[in-house]
């Protein structure tokens, strides 16, 4: 009986580090987003990690606004920001959308990350 209050302990010790950490991750995503959505100049690499960074912790439709705006700006799209544009759908699951960001022509050479997404979106619509 002792041993199971013993590996008790150990999860409940290993969950709380676990919640701790992602709590850190989180004000630390956000103190890093105001910090950026305050620079004077906003050029590529800031739209880049903003788009990447808010994709890949699940808040696609923010990604997908900042890309908005970043071509609004007259901002050219880079390699990066694609993939980042590419992973915010999959993330959200919108395959239409994802199919048409993958369309457009915005002069940039398709890789094989972008190609990729396209095969995780594609796999991912066909199970769900």
């Amino acid at each position: 009986m002792e041993s199971y209050i013993k590996i008790a302990l150990k999860l409940i010790f290993l969950c709380t580090i676990l919640w701790s950490t992602c709590m850190l991750n989180v004000v630390l995503s956000i103190k890093l987003s105001n910090f950026l959505f305050k620079l004077p100049i906003k050029d590529v690499v800031s739209y880049n990690v903003m788009i990447s960074g808010f994709a890949s912790h699940g808040h696609g439709e923010v990604a997908l606004k900042l890309f908005s705006e970043m071509l609004e700006r007259g901002i050219q799209p880079d390699r990066i920001t694609f993939l980042g544009i590419l992973y915010a759908c999959s993330q959200i699951g919108c395959l239409e959308l994802c199919q048409y960001y993958f369309n457009y022509d915005y002069g940039i050479e398709r890789s094989v990350d972008h190609y990729a997404c396209m095969v995780e979106i594609f796999w991912l619509s066909r199970i769900y």
